[in-house]
């Protein structure tokens, strides 16, 4: 889809943060970069818990959450025979969650496990640093798989584990449309549960 887009006109930097929004002398808006300005008339902020570094107006009401997830490669049963459905396991007022991925290899991706931090399950919100992981959640994560289901006759094998920064609201609804105020920006955000997994330990 993007070579279909590229092919189109569009033009894609990567390792380009915005820095700065502000009002264009030729455009709408004037957005700054560390490769330069770029001048445009509409603007989509689609960076969920990292949305209000340029729109500050939202930092009251969309808050960062570092979450953990590990990916667990399956043992022989659940290789043979894949989970069909995704589960949620709920403790108290928080819970963990758990896919399996069909290709791959098959692993068991499980995140969640806030309630294991040794500072108490709200450690996570305000975070905005998905660069470190907590190593008792990951491996309560790890370990929770073959306590929960039938079938594991060996030790879990975690093949990765990472955190990413997902954005809460207060009614927890994401937003979605164009800002007040700011005609030509819209924003994507709040998802209330779903980030950017960008940070592996291998």
């Amino acid at each position: 889809m993007i070579e279909r887009c590229i092919q189109a006109g569009l033009y894609l930097y990567t390792n380009t943060p915005a820095l700065e929004i502000k009002a264009s002398s030729t455009r709408k808006w004037q957005i700054g970069t560390s490769n330069g300005h770029i001048h445009c008339d509409r603007v989509i902020h689609a960076t969920n818990g990292y949305a209000t570094y340029l729109v500050p107006e939202l930092s009251e009401k969309l808050v960062p959450l570092r979450g953990h997830a590990v990916a667990i490669d399956p043992s022989p049963k659940y290789l043979e025979s894949p989970l069909r459905h995704s589960y949620a396991f709920h403790w108290g007022d928080d819970f963990d969650y758990l896919i399996q991925r069909p290709s791959d290899g098959k692993p068991l991706i499980y995140g969640g496990g806030d309630t294991s931090h040794p500072e108490g399950y709200t450690n996570g919100v305000g975070n905005y640093d998905d660069s470190k992981i907590c190593s008792t959640i990951a491996d309560h994560l790890t370990a929770r798989i073959p306590e929960t289901f039938i079938g594991w006759n060996q030790a879990p094998a975690r093949r990765c584990a990472w955190t990413g920064i997902m954005g809460l609201t207060e009614d927890e609804l994401p937003f979605v449309g164009e800002l007040p105020q700011k005609a030509g920006q819209f924003i994507a955000a709040g998802y209330n549960g779903h980030g950017k997994y960008i940070s592996w330990s291998f």
